[in-house]
């Protein structure tokens, strides 16, 4: 599936500029940020970005699932989830999942662009 994609270092640049002034939201968060820190850390950059997990969130909006898995907890919110473990498919429902985490933050959980917070290092 990856024969033909770029190198890491060949994208790395990128994807330091599309993410410069973001919040990285994950479901997970901390997996995904830190293999791209891990990454970009051994071109030589350091990675510093605002995170929000949307498995913790997700506990906290929508209290008392039986799983904040991503496959079980977009069952639960009828989120459609296409090709699981598969960068795409993951993505596409953790953006779906983010979107009603939005709608429903009625207690100013998640951090939008321009507020104050720690970066995570």
């Amino acid at each position: 599936m990856v024969q033909d994609a770029p190198l890491f270092a060949e994208v790395a640049e990128r994807v330091i500029d599309i993410t410069q002034d973001a919040i990285f939201v994950a479901h997970n968060v901390s997996f995904d940020f830190n293999f791209i820190k891990k990454e970009l850390g051994w071109l030589g950059h350091d990675y510093l970005r605002r995170t929000v997990c949307t498995v913790r969130t997700s506990r906290k909006v929508f209290p008392g699932f039986p799983s904040y898995s991503l496959g079980k907890l977009c069952k639960s919110l009828n989120i459609p989830l296409n090709n699981r473990h598969r960068a795409q498919g993951d993505a596409a429902a953790t953006v779906q999942l983010f979107e009603m985490l939005l709608q429903h933050d009625s207690h100013g959980l998640i951090p939008r662009v321009g507020e104050e917070v720690a970066l995570r290092a």
